[in-house]
């Protein structure tokens, strides 16, 4: 069986040779068979993986949460849909969070190394026509274009990360919104509207125990308060989320969605909830 173990080089913390080799040893100890990619950028890796398609029954991806992002929505696009595993790359990694993968670099390598694979179930966001897919967030308004907009590596870019937090937490905001759902429309305002397919974002838990094994996409709407609606996480029954398979929800067309953790297009979004997209190598067990 052959496996390829793609690694992502064009974050702002890429792994070092002597990481990618040690990595690669020990996959080796459960995928003999194992290629190493060695990825600059995107285009890079698409051209690999298109010119491979159907080549590799297994693609274990190495990279933060926006690259993995990436790589997710190239896998759906090649004509033979790999397994996936996943190993902990960038700076806050809530993929690897929220998709109980682990909290590290070697929790995601042991359950690579340990696990099966297991059917995962995805977010998809729409607009103008153009879908995307993503694994565990996409967000607008206030904070949602931190992950991006973060300089600096390691601590530093976590450290810029929580600093922007601060500075956005005390300038007051509000956006007008519009949902559709279940043939009704509601209209208020919120500081910010995210949505999660998990229990992650920005590093935290706040979504209680949704998982990507759910029936639904978690829809977050936090009235304007203190802290520009942070304040409203601290006590858990103050902002609960609603739940949907589908929806459509609309801001002003000036803002960027969002998704996991890299900035998008802006308008009007339609939203959907796929079961069964992936399979991904889990120490999760069926319920």
């Amino acid at each position: 069986m052959a496996v390829l173990y793609a690694v992502s080089l064009g974050g702002a913390n890429p792994p070092t040779e002597k990481h990618i080799q040690r990595t690669a040893k020990e996959l080796q100890g459960r995928f003999p068979s194992l290629t190493i990619f060695r990825s600059p950028n995107y285009a890079s890796l698409a051209s690999y993986l298109y010119l491979h398609d159907g080549e590799f029954a297994t693609i274990i991806f190495e990279g933060g949460d926006g690259a993995f992002s990436s790589f997710l929505n190239l896998i759906l696009t090649l004509r033979v849909r790999p397994t996936i595993g996943y190993l902990k790359g960038g700076t806050l990694g809530d993929v690897a969070r929220a998709w109980g993968l682990g909290k590290s670099h070697r929790q995601t390598l042991n359950t690579v190394l340990n696990g099966e694979p297991r059917s995962y179930n995805l977010g998809s966001i729409e607009v103008g026509g153009e879908r995307r897919y993503f694994a565990y967030f996409c967000a607008i308004g206030t904070y949602s274009d931190l992950s991006y907009l973060a300089k600096g590596k390691h601590f530093w870019k976590r450290f810029s990360y929580y600093f922007s937090a601060f500075k956005s937490a005390i300038n007051r905001k509000a956006y007008n919104y519009s949902l559709e759902c279940l043939n009704k429309k509601i209209q208020g305002q919120v500081p910010f509207a995210m949505v999660l397919n998990g229990a992650y974002a920005g590093g935290f838990k706040v979504n209680g125990g949704h998982t990507p094994f759910d029936a639904n996409l978690s829809l977050f709407l936090p009235s304007p308060s203190f802290l520009n609606g942070l304040w409203h996480f601290f006590f858990p029954k103050k902002v609960m989320p609603l739940n949907f398979k589908n929806f459509s929800l609309s801001l002003p067309n000036d803002l960027h969605w969002c998704l996991d953790g890299e900035k998008w297009k802006s308008g009007p979004a339609k939203f959907n909830y796929h079961y069964r997209v992936l399979h991904v190598f889990t120490l999760q067990r069926k319920k």
